[in-house]
Order: C-alpha cells, then sequence, then structure tokens
C-alpha cells in the first residue's frame, strides 16, 4: 500500500505542478509493483507516469511508457474491457499531442468501440472520449467531421451532470470552437454563453463559500 500511497501522491505533486516530485514519486512506486508482479499497481504506475512525460514533453517516452501499460492492462483484463479502452485514450493523447493524427484516430476509435459495446449507453467516459475524437478532427482542420461528434459528447455530459460542470463546459467550449470554425457564429456565441455564465457562476459560488469560512 505505501507504493500505492506514493503514487496518489504523485498524482497530487502533479496537479500542483511539481512534475520532477510527482515523477520521483511514480518511479519508486513502480520499482515496488515491479518487484511484487502487481499487475494493475504497475498499469496504473505506468499510466501516471506516462501522462507527467507527455505534460513534460517528452512523448516519445510517453508513448513507450503508456504502451507498456496498456499491454499490462490487456494482460490483465483481456483485450476488450473498459480499462483498456481508457489505456487508448490515454495512447490516443499522445499519439496526438505528436501531431500523428491517423494513428491518434485508430486509438481513440479502438477504445470508442469497447466503451459503446461494454459500457451503458450515454455513459459519461464515452462523451469524454467523443470530445477527444472530436478535438482530433478539429486539429485535423475537419470541423464537419467533428460536429456530430461534439454535439453527442455535449448531450452525454448534459444528461450526466448538472449546469455547470467542468465535463458540460468543456463539451461546451468545444463544440462551439466547432461551429466558429464553420463560421455558425451565432450558434456558437449562445454555446459560449452558457459556458461562461456557468464558470461566472461557480467562480461566484466558489467566493461566497470562501467568505462564508472565513
Amino acid at each position: 500500500w505505501v507504493a500505492g500511497t506514493r503514487r496518489d501522491l504523485a498524482g497530487v505533486k502533479m496537479a500542483l505542478g511539481d512534475y520532477a516530485a510527482a515523477e520521483t514519486l511514480c518511479r519508486r512506486a513502480l520499482e515496488v509493483h515491479l518487484r511484487h508482479d502487481g499487475k494493475r499497481d504497475k498499469a496504473s504506475d505506468l499510466a501516471v507516469l506516462a501522462q507527467i512525460l507527455r505534460d513534460t514533453g517528452r512523448l516519445e517516452e510517453a508513448e513507450r511508457t503508456q504502451l507498456c501499460g496498456l499491454d499490462t492492462l490487456r494482460a490483465t483484463f483481456g483485450p476488450d474491457h473498459p480499462n483498456v479502452a481508457h489505456g487508448l485514450c490515454s495512447l490516443a493523447r499522445i499519439i496526438h499531442a505528436t501531431g500523428d493524427y491517423e494513428r491518434a484516430d485508430g486509438s481513440y476509435q479502438a477504445a470508442l468501440e469497447i466503451q459503446e459495446r461494454h459500457l451503458p449507453a450515454n455513459h459519461p467516459e464515452t462523451g469524454v472520449m467523443l470530445t477527444w475524437r472530436g478535438l482530433l478532427f478539429l486539429d485535423r482542420d475537419r470541423p464537419a467531421q467533428a460536429e456530430p461528434l461534439l454535439r453527442r459528447a455535449l448531450e452525454i455530459e448534459k444528461t450526466s451532470f448538472p449546469e455547470g460542470h467542468w465535463q458540460v463546459v468543456g463539451a461546451e467550449i468545444a463544440l462551439a470552437r466547432c461551429l466558429s470554425a464553420q463560421r455558425f457564429a451565432e450558434e456558437a456565441r449562445g454555446i459560449l454563453a452558457e459556458a461562461n455564465f456557468a464558470l461566472l457562476w461557480q467562480s461566484d459560488f466558489d467566493r461566497r463559500e470562501a467568505l462564508g469560512k472565513a
């Protein structure tokens, strides 16, 4: 459990922007789990390490690390499991960052197919995956292909979370960006207005909560 705590602490350090400390903690956790053959823990360690490497610009090492984690997930859960889909999404995001959009899309597609088979209809994780794939099409200057993915993603997030939830706001911003790229300015402005209102409301709520605790 000490190694798992190190990995969890690595996630906290990463959120605080201390990537050097996060990497050290994560690598120590991984060393322990490699010695004890803890496959699930090993996959989790590798996923966090790959994210650290991606966020610090070491994309080749990040891809190798995530591929190793994906192999571990497949060996643990089988090739057609939602955890494998999550690993494929993480891999796709790393490849996406390299600019190799064709390969990234293959991983996003494979992940979506697993999710559609095994998760409930309109599961929020499917919404997240659709958003990432839609953003990939935007980066490829294909907003018309991105639009149906992003509309479905927003619909899923709105049925899964309350108004103003960060996943709803993220999906709204992505769709507004897509519509703007196609010169559908009026609809894009309306969606952005909803997202901005939610962000302002949340900011005001947080401020009032802080004052109440002072």
